[in-house]
């Protein structure tokens, strides 16, 4: 069955849940308790303030967590909370015959900003986290760079501008980036096409996976979170099945580390092989098999994609990406592997990297020198040479 409902909520509990109880964990002031080895930080987001004085505006104050970042740290987090005000009569004054009532401001609701600084690549992401069907989502809404952002939005500069000028490849969603989360309704749709509670699903609006995932996934797949693990699976849209031979499906599972933090496995598995939940409705017979399929797979076997954006210096991951940057932006860069990595930092190989809006596809391996080749899958016995002549 497919159902949607609205949020029964009173407005105050919807401002509760955006932000007056919620755990913060941004606890160091900007920039005045940064310590020595987290300059950089400032180095970096001032520039970008400096060029884009608008956004500085918009941003509140902001607040770096309690763990300190070490010198080998190329990313640091910031968070700080965007405050709507209103002045209400002061609870606490009782007024006198002839008095006035006293009024005092009151926090409407809390709208949390997230700021992403690199440190080699010096490019700043701008994150909204808002609140839907009860739950914090975030997305990219501004880039410093679009090259190395998971999400292609609309360019802040002119084609033709000047390759000198600061900030040539900033992207964003229009101003977006000063956009208040205030209480509104909100629209949670929900399915079971299984036979038991544990097979409901969520769907999952797909601007909420901008800047998380790259947008050559968010264009072919719709998103549902399954209730039973909180696991989302990613199914092809009809027009992206009609542009390949063997449809496919993402398994995206969550490891929760730490109280705030959270990676994320992303796999891509033939539909056929895939254990996910049907995409559609189903008869007693099919789900019959359906059930059978899953008794009869023990482990599904995929490719695994790699983090490029955020990938430690020195790694293959962060070359590819250096590398992959001259002739796309990371948005529309996959790779993938096909070790079956489990967790964020796990041993892994690079076997395969598409460009899907160029439409090409690479087998990566390693050449006599150790290096990675990119091998084309469409035309045979070409690789992408990364030898530059001191001539150009």
């Amino acid at each position: 069955c497919l159902y949607w409902r609205k949020d029964p909520r009173q407005m105050v509990d919807r401002f509760r849940a955006q932000g007056r109880d919620l755990l913060f964990p941004y606890t160091r002031r900007y920039p005045s308790q940064l310590a020595k080895s987290e300059r950089w930080v400032e180095d970096v987001l001032e520039d970008m303030f400096d060029t884009f004085p608008s956004i500085r505006s918009s941003i509140p104050s902001l607040s770096l967590n309690h763990m300190t970042l070490t010198n080998l740290c190329n990313r640091a987090t910031l968070g700080g909370y965007i405050d709507v005000t209103e002045i209400v009569p002061d609870p606490t004054h009782k007024p006198k015959k002839g008095e006035q009532q006293r009024m005092v401001p009151r926090v409407k609701s809390r709208t949390l900003k997230e700021v992403v600084v690199f440190k080699d690549s010096r490019v700043v992401h701008v994150y909204n986290v808002e609140e839907h069907g009860r739950r914090f989502y975030r997305h990219l809404v501004f880039s410093s760079d679009s090259r190395f952002s998971y999400r292609a939005m609309v360019p802040l500069r002119a084609p033709r501008a000047p390759w000198s000028i600061a900030n040539r490849f900033a992207s964003s969603d229009g101003k977006r980036y000063g956009d208040k989360d205030v209480p509104k309704p909100s629209l949670v749709i929900r399915r079971n096409f299984g036979d038991s509670k544990e097979s409901n699903q969520t769907m999952i609006p797909s601007k909420f996976f901008n800047g998380l995932i790259p947008s050559a996934l968010i264009n072919d797949y719709t998103f549902w979170r399954n209730e039973a693990d909180d696991s989302i699976t990613g199914y092809m849209k009809p027009g992206a099945r009609k542009a390949v031979q063997t449809p496919t499906v993402l398994q995206i599972k969550l490891h929760k580390e730490l109280l705030f933090t959270c990676s994320a496995l992303v796999t891509r598995v033939a539909e056929a092989q895939s254990t996910a939940l049907p995409n559609h409705m189903v008869g007693k017979l099919e789900l019959k098999a359906y059930n059978e399929h899953l008794k009869n797979t023990e482990k599904e076997h995929g490719l695994v994609l790699l983090d490029l954006l955020n990938a430690h210096p020195h790694t293959i991951q962060a070359e590819i990406a250096d590398f992959a940057v001259r002739y796309e932006d990371l948005s529309y860069v996959l790779a993938w592997s096909d070790s079956s990595p489990e967790k964020d930092g796990d041993l892994c190989t690079v076997d395969v990297v598409e460009f899907p809006r160029l439409q090409l596809r690479f087998n990566a391996k390693m050449d006599s020198s150790r290096k990675i080749r990119l091998w084309s899958e469409d035309h045979a016995g070409y690789f992408i040479s990364n030898f530059r002549s001191p001539a150009i």
